[in-house]
């Protein structure tokens, strides 16, 4: 028999198996039974306790005819009879038993309703059990109770599970704005995270920020000749940490985990001492790959790696380096405004993205299991991002359109600067180092172009039209604008971003000619 059959039919099966007790309310169970070997479902009828599914090859009893079509409209007409009597709210005594995967219905343990699932279903109340959760909270409402409302900076209860490399959300963590990362979110807050770290930090930013006059040092200090880090404590100039056998004072509740967690909330506090530009006495040493953490060398903030760190300020390294920043970022001396390449390469076969580098020519991501050079400190997260520090850096010379291509679904993997504007890249297939110089859009295109002619010109490229429409007639000297792939109104061509030409490409608009690969 089907689980879905067997699941319907529980209530009348276990009915035979059990006596239930009278029902002192006015709810009589409906006079209504099926009949034959038929399993076929006649309707939904009120058994004293429930709403039960009976089936069979016909209806027998008085009440045939008051039958339900479902569970829920039964429920709505037997509403009084599912709110149980004051002094009721005892758990139900029923418990599935075996190991099948059958589920036989829902109960109530004294909190909440519950599955039962197994082979069989054992207890006095068995045949008292619902089919459904939403029946089952219906008669047992006045006795759950209602989770308690969280704190508004409470954490958020989202984490990650899972050895997937996949970003999931960002999620509050009660200090700060986390990434939640795994093969999928458990928690019941999953369905709230964020998509980003700002739009985090915006819901929670009264819990980020310092009260007015939160600047003082806050009364807590390790006690003890235990080397044991206690925490966190913003001690009126800088965030350190509170280490001892036992924490003393007033806030030691208060402590932080993490010193991004302290800077968070005491950043606009910290403020470098006169001479506290020095170097931290902080390196990495051995021929691990290990990311220790972030230091400050004397001029910027750059990673710490190695086996184990060496020097006196070990213990005063930076989780990331915008904590780092935070403190140091009156003594980080600016990079000079030149447009040589940033020492970062991906190494490894991993597909983790690491972020984007500036190669000399153009804004790249880079990906693999780690990054390789003395500028993967200072990676950006985006193409967009790095596009906006090195504006008018870019060469305004045409990008090389990648190889590869073939016959079948296509899609665009991404676009390219063609000397005058940004093109897609549609096709079937992308091979060659281009590839990966592409720009994931049109907006990331424009951004790192934006100094060179034309990048903000009108396209009047029929290639980029995908519409099912014709092209308007201009006058000798316009030609038509392509707005949102599609034609748009006759504009001038020297508004025209230059329009390639050649090979697989259509024809020139009318009054045009194809020379030099670009027409005119």
């Amino acid at each position: 028999m089907r689980p879905t059959l067997l699941l319907l039919l529980a209530p009348t099966i276990l009915a035979g198996c059990y006596q239930a007790s009278p029902d002192p309310r006015p709810c009589a169970p409906q006079d209504a039974r099926g009949e034959g070997a038929c399993r076929a479902v006649i309707g939904v009828a009120w058994d004293g306790a429930a709403c039960v599914a009976i089936s069979g090859c016909e209806c027998a009893g008085a009440d045939c005819a008051a039958l339900f079509e479902s569970v829920e409209r039964c429920e709505a007409g037997y509403a009084e009879c599912l709110t149980p009597p004051p002094g009721e709210c005892v758990a139900q005594d029923a418990r599935g038993d075996g190991l099948c995967r059958l589920l036989l219905g829902w109960a109530f343990d004294g909190e909440a309703c519950v599955t039962l699932g197994g082979c069989e279903c054992l207890g006095a109340d068995c045949d008292a059990v619902f089919s459904s959760e939403t029946a089952c909270a219906q008669t047992y409402a006045a006795c759950v109770t209602p989770a308690p409302t969280p704190a508004p900076c409470d954490a958020q209860d989202a984490r990650g599970e899972g050895a997937c490399r996949r970003l999931l959300g960002v999620a509050w963590d009660g200090a700060r704005c986390v990434t939640v990362g795994g093969c999928e979110c458990v928690g019941t807050a999953c369905s709230s995270l964020f998509e980003s770290i700002e739009d985090c930090e915006l819901r929670y930013a009264e819990c980020l920020a310092p009260s007015p006059g939160a600047c003082e040092p806050q009364d807590a200090r390790g006690d003890g000749l235990c080397r044991l880090a206690l925490g966190w404590v913003f001690d009126g100039a800088h965030c350190t940490v509170a280490s001892g056998c036992e924490c003393l004072g007033a806030d030691c509740d208060a402590l932080f985990e993490t010193e991004d967690a302290c800077l968070r909330a005491y950043g606009a506090c910290v403020t470098p001492e006169p001479g506290a530009c020095e170097p931290q006495d902080a390196r990495g040493d051995g021929l691990c790959r290990l990311a220790l953490g972030w230091v400050f060398d004397g001029a910027r903030c750059a990673v710490a790696s190695g086996c184990e760190c060496l020097g006196a300020d070990c213990d005063a390294l930076f989780e990331t380096e915008d904590a780092c920043l935070r403190t140091y970022g009156a003594c980080v001396t600016p990079e000079p405004g030149g447009c040589e390449p940033q020492d970062a390469r991906g190494d490894g076969l991993c597909r983790l993205y690491l972020g984007a580098a500036w190669d000399g020519t153009q804004c790249v991501s880079l990906g693999g299991c780690e990054c390789v050079g003395a500028d993967c400190g200072a990676l950006f997260e985006s193409v967009e991002a790095c596009a906006r520090a090195y504006a008018g850096c870019a060469s305004c010379a045409e990008q090389e359109l990648p190889l590869g291509d073939c016959r079948g679904p296509t899609r665009s993997y991404g676009w390219r600067w063609t000397g005058g504007a940004c093109e897609e890249v549609v096709r079937c297939s992308c091979d060659g180092a281009s590839c990966d110089a592409l720009y994931a859009s049109e907006r990331e295109c424009r951004a790192a172009r934006a100094h060179c002619p034309s990048a903000g010109a009108t396209s009047c490229d029929p290639n980029e039209v995908w519409c099912r429409a014709l092209p308007p007639t201009c006058s000798a000297g316009e030609v038509p604008s392509v707005i949102d792939h599609c034609w748009g109104p006759c504009v001038p061509f020297a508004e025209c971003a230059p329009i390639a030409c050649g090979g697989e490409r259509l024809a020139c608009p009318e009054g045009l000619r194809c020379g030099g690969g670009y027409c005119g």
